[in-house]
């Protein structure tokens, strides 16, 4: 999507609908949720209910809480990077379109992440260890040649690449997966 204030709502809206064109409704529904739960998002702060408002108008540029509304709302899996310092150094570019995560690292190469729904699979190609189809097994995703775990391999390659430790299990649980 390109940049301004639509373009995320414009792309949970192609995630959700396979159109950016009801991207106004999704914004309209993420102020809501936010203006009724401050907080749940922990939204506080003088003025919070006026400057949620304004979120609600065409070109405003979003919160970055709108993103979690968005999750709670819609039921999906949720991927936050916390250390989006290390991303900048490193000229990380993350897209996501028509199930496909992509994620360019610059000198370090590119992740390519493709869901397969109606198989339950996710094939990865990783610039470290090279291609590989996961299998969604009893709530994890595995790579049943050697039965490692997707998320491990992940952290593992992630926190070699950016000499930080990250460990994407903390972060994230199956069970509001979308397949």
């Amino acid at each position: 999507m390109p940049g301004g204030g639509n373009s995320l709502f414009q792309s949970f809206s192609m995630w959700l609908e396979g159109t950016p064109d009801n991207h106004m409704d999704i914004r309209e529904t993420i102020a809501e949720e936010l203006i009724k739960h401050p907080a749940k998002y922990q939204l506080k702060g003088r003025n919070i209910t006026k400057k949620l408002k304004l979120l609600k108008l065409p070109g405003q540029l979003p919160i970055p809480e709108a993103i979690l509304a968005f999750a709670n709302i819609s039921n999906c899996l949720r991927l936050d990077f916390h250390h989006s310092a290390i991303l900048c150094a490193y000229s990380v570019n993350i897209t996501f379109q028509s199930g496909v995560l992509t994620l360019k690292l610059g000198k370090h190469g590119t992740y390519v992440i493709n869901k397969q729904s109606p198989n339950k699979q996710i094939w990865l190609s990783s610039p470290l260890s090279g291609p590989k189809r996961y299998d969604f097994i009893e709530n994890d995703w595995i790579y049943k040649h050697d039965k490692s775990f997707l998320l491990d391999l992940l952290s593992q390659e992630l926190s070699t690449i950016f000499n930080k430790n990250i460990n994407l299990r903390d972060d994230i649980t199956y069970s509001d997966l979308k397949l």
